[in-house]
């Protein structure tokens, strides 16, 4: 796991908060659904997206 600076946390505390908003309706009515389990900013990680342009 990456070290993460410090304004990094924060952004990723509200990743999961907006990510929880949407989908926690569509997650409550899974049949696997725990809810004792939430999403946090472990679940997200940074990915370099690099767009490949034509040549």
């Amino acid at each position: 796991m990456q070290t993460l600076a410090p304004h990094e946390y924060g952004y990723l505390a509200e990743l999961a908060k907006c990510y929880r908003d949407e989908h926690l309706a569509g997650l409550k009515q899974q049949a696997h659904f725990n809810p004792r389990l939430g999403v946090d900013a472990l679940c997200f990680q940074h990915i370099e997206s690099r767009i490949a342009t034509p040549a």
